[in-house]
């Protein structure tokens, strides 16, 4: 599972911990100006194991899961190699018919 924002997202880790044998989370904090925070979110829980990048775990894992939009490529990647992604794979231009009066 992929900042500081994503830290929202610990609760779907947790989650699926409890149904998986082991849940590996992964939190991006490639930025211009990087914080140490930013790389530990998510540490400390007993039920996750934190992973350093996904090209690290990614030959141990059956399914990965992207909570948000985003990573299109590398959810794209993982898939032609025959994993799974727990998430849909949008194309950046896709708008929601609701807002594409305002996102045009």
């Amino acid at each position: 599972m992929p900042g500081s924002g994503l830290r929202i997202f610990i609760h779907v880790a947790r989650r699926l911990a409890r149904d998986f044998k082991k849940v590996y989370l992964w939190t991006p904090w490639e930025l211009a100006f990087p914080r140490l925070k930013d790389s530990i979110i998510g540490d400390g829980y007993p039920d996750l194991v934190m992973a350093e990048s996904i090209e690290a775990v990614k030959d141990e894992c059956d399914l990965f899961v992207f909570p948000d939009i985003g990573y299109a490529d590398l959810q794209m990647e993982l898939i032609g190699r025959g994993k799974r992604s727990g998430a849909a794979v949008m194309p950046m231009s896709w708008r929601p018919c609701a807002a594409s009066s305002w996102m045009s």
